[in-house]
Formats: structure tokens, sequence, C-alpha cells
């Protein structure tokens, strides 16, 4: 786009870059780079808000992927960086420390044998049950439509130099080479369904 931004476009602009900041009643929050797309994000953001731990969102936008890079060396989310700044990233480890750090409401299990069972089925939904996320989202056309756009939008958010129509069509194509890695071949997808 050229010339003016447009209102919308100047107003998410405005919104994004407020929730990277720290106000001065926010200096002891947690911070958490995420999309609403990803499932590993609402798996965060659902235990942090099931142990009352306070938090900002912020979108992962086309410039937060940069950054996102930079910190740990690949465009994934959450990232997480606590109140003294330590960059943490992936799900099942930042789910960790925060349990070791807010010990008042306990996910763990003490008896070490259900402990043991919670992170079984920490670790199949983990690993296993992406496929059937996976499936259900990009197994179908229209499913392919509307997450590609979801996830553009995202993206996009709050910037006026990319279209999503644009975009939408890349990372659809992207998307869909993740269905060799995972095992999904034609036959699984059945199964599944």
């Amino acid at each position: 786009m050229t010339g003016n931004i447009p209102r919308n476009i100047a107003k998410e602009m405005q919104q994004h870059e407020q929730s990277k900041s720290l106000g001065p009643t926010e200096k002891n929050l947690y911070r958490i780079w995420q999309s609403n797309a990803s499932p590993y994000s609402q798996k965060v953001i659902s235990f942090m808000n099931y142990k009352a731990i306070a938090y900002k969102k912020i979108q992962a936008t086309q410039q937060e992927i940069e950054w996102i890079k930079t910190a740990v060396g690949q465009s994934i989310v959450p990232v997480m960086m606590s109140p003294a700044e330590e960059v943490m990233q992936d799900s099942t480890p930042i789910m960790a420390l925060l349990e070791a750090r807010f010990p008042e409401i306990l996910t763990i299990p003490e008896d070490q044998r259900l402990a043991f069972i919670m992170w079984l089925i920490e670790d199949f939904s983990d690993e296993y049950m992406i496929r059937m996320v996976v499936h259900t989202r990009w197994g179908k056309e229209e499913g392919q439509i509307i997450g590609s756009h979801r996830i553009a939008r995202t993206i996009t958010f709050g910037s006026s130099n990319v279209d999503t129509q644009t975009l939408a069509p890349v990372i659809r194509k992207s998307q869909l080479g993740f269905d060799q890695h995972l095992g999904l071949s034609d036959g699984v997808r059945q199964n599944m369904d």
C-alpha cells in the first residue's frame, strides 16, 4: 500500500505497539508472543490463567517474527519473556519453569505415579494430537482457506506493507508441507475421520 495508511491499520499499529511495552504498573508481567491460531500458545495461556500468573499477550506479527528468530533461533510461538527478561520458548519447558516459580496452585501431581501419567498425557497431546489439529485445520480445502487467511491476518496485524490476500496462499502452501513430516497420508486422514 502506498499513500495514507487506512485508519483501521493505523489503529492496529498503535494497539500492537502498546501491547509490546510495559506501563509503570506492568513491570512484573510476563510477556507472551503468541498467535491465536497456535495450539501451543493457547496451552500456555490457559495454564497461566489457571495459575493466575499475570501476563501480557503480544501478537506474533510480521515485525515480531524477526525478533523471535533472533531471540530463539526460529520463527515459532509461543515465546515468553519473564519480568527479568529471560526468554523462554516451547510450551512444555515454559510450563515446567512456571510451575516451579508459582507453586501456590499445583498442576503436577505430587504422587510420582500420577505425575508420570500426567506427563505421558501431556507428551501424547503435544506430539501426537498435533496430527489431528493439522488434519482438521488443513485436511479439507475450506479449512485451508479459512486457516491460511486467519494466520495471514494475524501476521499482517498493524502492517500496511503486506496484504492478507497475497500472504494467505503462501501460508496455505507452507502448512500443507507438514503433512509428510507428520505422516498424514490419505489413508491416515481417512482413519482419523
